[in-house]
């Protein structure tokens, strides 16, 4: 009877050893998911200037001027502020962009979303993340953008600061004969967003 007791007891400590060095040696990790927000204002009209309108006698390319955008992703969500100090890893689950306001008599081009540390200004220091697809003239519809997988890899470690800058870069190419595109649009652009945090740190 004693030798089984013994061989219980030790039976019982081995499996809280074990069961303790398990759970201290792996996460718990739970995600957080939530949508962020913000507007892009793009004007045709402004990098065509006076071309607008008329017939491009040739090949043209103009580049398209927008503003680099600081994204605070705690703003967006009170349950990522809590856990802030815990984040692993940010995924973009969805970007969808809904244009306001559009006077567009064009098409816009395609536009690369690009991420770096806050207070970038130029793509050069950052990464593609995404690209959103040409804005027909006038509409409304909402469009959903393509995410570069390997850029949001790579964006990781701007992504997990919560402060980061998003970067929007576009060119728009008119072909000889084809009329110049003028006008505006905002941008409405939506991140879905996922951080996974680890609830044992």
């Amino acid at each position: 009877m004693r030798a089984l007791a013994t061989l219980n007891g030790r039976l019982v400590a081995t499996l809280l050893i074990f069961a303790t060095t398990a759970l201290g040696g792996c996460d718990l990790e739970i995600p957080i998911g939530f949508n962020h927000a913000f507007d892009v204002p793009i004007a045709l009209g402004d990098a065509t200037g006076a071309a607008a309108g008329q017939t491009a006698p040739a090949d043209v390319s103009y580049p398209v001027a927008m503003n680099a955008v600081t994204v605070d992703l705690v703003s967006s969500s009170t349950q990522l502020a809590s856990n802030r100090d815990k984040v692993q890893s940010i995924s973009l689950t969805g970007v969808t962009v809904t244009p306001r306001a559009n006077t567009l008599t064009g098409a816009t081009p395609p536009i690369d979303l690009y991420i770096g540390p806050a207070g970038a200004t130029s793509p050069t220091q950052a990464v593609k993340i995404a690209t959103l697809p040409a804005i027909p003239a006038g509409s409304t519809a909402v469009v959903t953008a393509s995410i570069d997988a390997t850029g949001q890899q790579n964006a990781q470690p701007w992504l997990t600061s919560l402060d980061f800058t998003v970067i929007p870069v576009a060119t728009l190419t008119v072909k000889a004969g084809q009329t110049v595109p003028g006008g505006a649009a905002d941008l409405h652009i939506v991140l879905g967003v996922e951080a996974t945090v680890d609830a044992l740190k």
